[in-house]
This record gives C-alpha cells, sequence and structure tokens, in this order.
C-alpha cells in the first residue's frame, strides 16, 4: 500500500483493474475516512495528531487525499503534464484546505 501512494501511476494501475464493485466499495472507504478525517478537525486535533493517526496505516494526510483524487479521477495522475500535475496537486490541496 505505501509503494502504492508514494507512486501516483502504480496507484492509478491499481484502481483501473478494479471492478465496478470494488471501485465503488473504495469510494464508499474513501469517503468514511474522509468523515472520519473531517470530525477528528472538528474535534480540534492538529494536522499532525491527524497524521500521526494516519500513521498507524502506513499513509499521510497528503496521500488520503491523493487517493481520493485518483478514485474521483482515475487517470489523473498518470498524464505526465506538468499542467495536469499541477492541477492535481492544487485540487489536493483544495481538499487539504477544506478538511483543515
Amino acid at each position: 500500500m505505501e509503494q502504492m501512494m508514494n507512486d501516483p501511476m502504480a496507484m492509478n494501475e491499481q484502481i483501473e483493474t478494479l471492478s465496478s464493485q470494488e471501485m465503488e466499495e473504495a469510494q464508499a472507504a474513501m469517503g468514511e475516512l474522509l468523515n472520519m478525517i473531517a470530525e477528528m478537525r472538528q474535534a480540534g486535533m492538529s494536522d499532525e495528531e491527524i497524521n500521526q493517526f494516519l500513521s498507524e496505516f502506513g499513509i499521510t494526510l497528503e496521500e488520503v487525499l491523493m487517493a481520493d483524487q485518483a478514485l474521483r479521477n482515475p487517470g489523473s495522475m498518470t498524464s505526465g503534464a506538468p499542467e495536469m500535475e499541477m492541477g492535481a496537486q492544487n485540487q489536493i490541496q483544495s481538499q487539504l484546505d477544506e478538511l483543515m
């Protein structure tokens, strides 16, 4: 999992092999995780505390948001075009800001 999260292309390759049912399940699980993170923020947890919690699962907040982006838009992280990568990074930062 950690290796996949550090390599957006590997993440997209994994996502592209999911069946529609697996994709729906992954999106539902991601939604639950994002809701949990939002609740942690509302409870007053700092970014550091949230990342510490997520580190127990071998992931960071930024990686969660990258995975969410990839699940929402399969193939969006593999283009290689700097403007596309920048757009994806901006969207991830926007999601991060919303959670904060």
